[in-house]
């Protein structure tokens, strides 16, 4: 009866000490530690009146297991800003970037809207891969980055206050001395050519 009883518990240990062993080696997804993974979405712009502040958006299809830093960069022409998202669940997951329309009526705003699609994947260790694809709305043609172009707006042209333009150049004030000194000559010879004229 002893013994009996000594084997079981032997065996009882022996099968606790494979099934640690099991799991140990392989561990299942919901007892990895899953690393997250960070992905960066630059924008950029150009053209539109330098001193403008643009507004550019991301609209997410879903808010599930991924964290944005921020939904909204304002930026100027020749500026560049990132939308900055953390993913903690291995998916897809969709977005739309578009500029909003400012209130300068002399600026033409560029309306591209461009589609990201991020797919997040998890290597055997659980750690988290991110892939973002950029097209635009759509089209399936793959972009380099999202940038968008405005227009319409030119700079002022430089003038004085009278309105003519200043050009710094000196040839006026010499063209006023040559006829004020063609001037004098020709009020001269007139007195000259009178005054003989009384006197003969």
């Amino acid at each position: 009866m002893q013994i009996r009883f000594e084997k079981r518990k032997l065996s009882v240990f022996l099968l606790l000490l494979m099934c640690g062993l099991v799991l140990w080696l392989f561990p299942s997804k919901a007892e990895a530690a899953t690393v997250p993974v960070t992905v960066r979405i630059p924008v950029s712009c150009d053209g539109g009146n330098p001193s403008e502040t643009f507004t550019f958006v991301l609209d997410m299809e879903t808010r599930d297991f991924q964290k944005p830093d921020q939904m909204m960069i304002r930026m100027k022409a020749g500026e560049e800003g990132a939308f900055t998202i953390h993913y903690g669940v291995p998916g897809t997951y969709h977005y739309k970037i578009r500029q909003e329309a400012g209130a300068n009526k002399k600026s033409t705003y560029d309306s591209t809207v461009y589609q990201v699609d991020v797919y997040v994947t998890e290597d055997e260790k659980g750690v988290l891969q991110a892939d973002p694809v950029i097209y635009l709305d759509g089209s399936k043609d793959k972009k380099a980055e999202v940038h968008f172009t405005n227009s319409g707006w030119s700079a002022p042209s430089k003038t004085s206050r009278s309105g003519a333009v200043k050009t710094g150049d000196s040839t006026d004030f010499a063209v006023y001395v040559m006829l004020l000194i063609a001037s004098a000559t020709t009020l001269a010879v007139l007195f000259r050519v009178l005054f003989i004229k009384r006197k003969g």
